[in-house]
């Protein structure tokens, strides 16, 4: 599976890379190097931080559906809580498997990716 992974913090990029080695990992450390990759490259999955420095992971999930439609349902949001209201309509909007909150475990990294597969 090809997967973005959308963190301003590198340790947790670094982290789900190292976690997901059986995957093509890409990771992106803010919502405008994320749009590149999306623009430039193929994914199957993309796991997005909520707050990021330059953008929220709700605008970057708006702009997911309208730039690349064909992964609007195979996104998971990771989030440590502190979030927007836009964030929390998100939020409520997926399914809970679709959903990871920090700090989270390798079993609920893999379940997440598990249940877009199961698509």
């Amino acid at each position: 599976m090809r997967l973005l992974i959308i963190d301003d913090e590198p340790r947790i990029g670094l982290t789900l890379r190292l976690l997901l080695e059986e995957h093509e990992v890409t990771v992106a450390t803010s919502g405008s190097e994320a749009r590149e990759e999306l623009e430039g490259g193929a994914f199957d999955a993309v796991l997005c931080d909520l707050a990021l420095d330059d953008t929220s992971g709700a605008e970057l999930t708006r702009w997911i559906r309208e730039h690349r439609p064909e992964l609007a349902e195979r996104i998971v949001l990771m989030t440590g809580g502190a979030i927007t209201a836009d964030d929390r309509a998100l939020v409520r909007s997926l399914p809970p498997e679709r959903r990871l909150d920090k700090p989270f475990t390798a079993a609920q990294v893999r379940a997440a990716l598990e249940s877009l597969t199961a698509r």
